[in-house]
């Protein structure tokens, strides 16, 4: 059987391309031994560690990561204004 045969009627590439992009992320944490933690993000099936250590340290170093991700996120999207300005387009 032809999978083109299992696609729902009425579903594009528009479609395809939107749950490809959207995939959801997940993050979890994992005893490790006796004592220590690992914080995991998983997008994909692909896992990075972003906290280690006893369950507090891994939360807080997992806390320190994600702010950093959205200030460097925050940096992109006022450059991102700026040159929409600079060019005269809709900011």
């Amino acid at each position: 059987m032809s999978l083109k045969y299992l696609e729902p009627e009425g579903f594009n590439e528009n479609m395809h391309s939107y749950a490809r992009w959207t995939r959801p992320a997940r993050i979890y944490v994992q005893g490790m031994g006796i004592k220590d933690a690992m914080v995991w993000l998983s997008i994909d099936g692909f896992q990075t560690a972003i906290g280690y250590g006893d369950p507090d340290e891994a939360l807080a170093e997992a806390e320190a990561w994600a702010a950093h991700q959205l200030a460097q996120l925050r940096l992109q999207v006022e450059e991102l204004k700026r040159r929409r300005k600079e060019k005269g387009g809709a900011v």
